[in-house]
């Protein structure tokens, strides 16, 4: 059971914060049980797969216990503090806290394969503990993550899995208004049965993702800017098929990224910026009939719109483009853009809103890469203080370049959470998913009930 975060698919990128961690970079891979469940995916690509993409934060959790993740911002409902039901922590010293949590959860799922005919269900138990190191200091950050989610079929063994993340983050204050952030991280994953790239293994295919960013960031009067240099290794295991065994080799992957972002605030809760990122893809090996190592950029103008407590929004255009050592592989120049939005449209009421564009890699036979386009929607509601709910629609558009093939994606998620007190929550979810393809083969529709239930520390 792959759980992925519901929250937002699209990660907007202030300079100024110590989380941004690559330019054009979408969404977010969430690392906990309890965020994960409520998953707007499955997308196109795996979050964890995206290229440069980011970890999400906890968005219904402290200011101290997210401080280092992809979010600080606490603007929507479900991103509040909740005086009374955030967890406390225990102090180890003057300015270390630790957090530690489990959840359990069961799932049904009625096309676990997602397959467009002779689908199987399951029943799917799981369980994800969790720790979390946050620093207390008024100066520089230092935190530490780490945890497993162990998902076990009732009916269908060969599914089950237990993945693994272990991660760091930190900032060094270099004075008042400029500062310098790095984050290092490994994960051992499992490719989702939903992604247009699963090959056609017994067991679900298993992977390790490596990843470490480094930059520096500052604000100066109304001028800010950033600059970072990220890369993500994936290291992707073979796999046992009705056909013997599947050579994955080909699909490991080195990416270097390195982007620099420059903004300029014409009046409060107004600013425009500038970013550019250039990329580099290399594979380990390459399969005789296809090489996919690739170089690109990608740039763009964009504006950040805010009221602390109303409403933010992130927008921006631009172009992308990669070029492929394989000379039968046509170079991709598209539009590229990303929304980032969230309205409150009263105290208890929260709007939020996406859309970004990336190009992503490819397993299908003849196509260099694809060009995957992500919109949604959702509204987040307070129907008591700690009672939450969110309905959220997203539309997932797969070009594969090269080939005439078009996935589309539908995705309906509705959830709601409630906090017992500060160390109990349980959260009841259901999401409906619809795919249609070019190639008949790849269409499938699912839908999965699923309660989690919570005790954190």
């Amino acid at each position: 059971m792959q759980f992925q975060s519901s929250r937002r698919i699209v990660g907007a990128l202030v300079a100024t914060q110590v989380a941004t961690l690559a330019v054009a970079v979408t969404g977010a891979q969430a690392q906990q049980l309890q965020t994960q469940t409520a998953q707007v995916a499955p997308v196109a690509i795996p979050p964890s797969q995206q290229l440069g993409r980011q970890d999400d934060s906890d968005p219904t959790r402290g200011a101290v216990f997210r401080q280092g993740l992809v979010e600080e911002r606490n603007l929507t409902v479900m991103e509040r503090e909740r005086e009374g039901y955030d967890p406390l922590g225990v102090r180890l010293a003057d300015q270390w806290l630790l957090f530690a949590g489990v959840e359990g959860g069961y799932e049904y799922n009625n096309n676990i394969y997602s397959t467009p005919n002779d689908k199987k269900n399951d029943s799917i138990l799981a369980l994800a503990p969790t720790l979390r190191l946050r620093s207390d200091m008024p100066l520089h950050q230092l935190n530490f993550d780490a945890g497993m989610i162990s998902d076990h079929y009732m009916d269908h063994d060969d599914e089950n899995t237990d993945s693994y993340f272990v991660s760091g983050n930190g900032r060094y204050d270099l004075s008042s208004t400029t500062f310098a952030f790095a984050r290092a991280g490994t994960a051992r994953q499992f490719e989702d049965r939903t992604s247009p790239n699963a090959v056609d293994g017994t067991e679900p295919t298993q992977y390790q993702r490596y990843d470490a960013t480094a930059g520096i960031a500052s604000t100066v009067l109304r001028l800010n800017y950033q600059v970072d240099a990220t890369w993500r290794r994936l290291d992707y295991d073979d796999v046992n098929s009705t056909f013997g065994t599947l050579d994955n080799d080909a699909r490991d992957i080195d990416i270097g990224i390195g982007s620099a972002r420059v903004g300029w605030e014409w009046t409060q809760g107004f600013m425009t910026y500038v970013r550019g990122a250039y990329n580099g893809r290399s594979h380990f090996s390459t399969q005789p009939a296809f090489d996919r190592d690739s170089k690109g950029y990608e740039a763009a103008v964009g504006a950040v719109f805010s009221n602390p407590t109303v409403y933010t929004i992130d927008v921006s255009a631009g172009v992308l483009h990669q070029s492929f050592d394989d000379g039968r592989f046509d170079d991709v120049t598209e539009p590229t853009f990303a929304i980032d939005a969230a309205y409150n449209i009263t105290p208890r009421t929260s709007l939020t809103g996406s859309l970004t564009r990336s190009l992503e890699e490819t397993t299908l036979a003849n196509s260099s890469s694809l060009l995957q386009t992500i919109a949604s929607v959702g509204i987040e509601q307070e129907i008591t203080y700690n009672l939450l709910g969110n309905v959220s629609v997203a539309k997932i558009w797969s070009d594969f370049q090269d080939v005439s093939r078009n996935d589309d994606v539908w995705v309906a998620t509705a959830e709601v959470k409630y906090l017992l007190n500060r160390n109990f929550y349980i959260a009841p979810r259901f999401q409906l998913s619809d795919r249609s393809s070019d190639d008949p083969t790849a269409e499938f529709d699912q839908w999965r009930a699923m309660v989690v239930l919570g005790a954190q520390l």
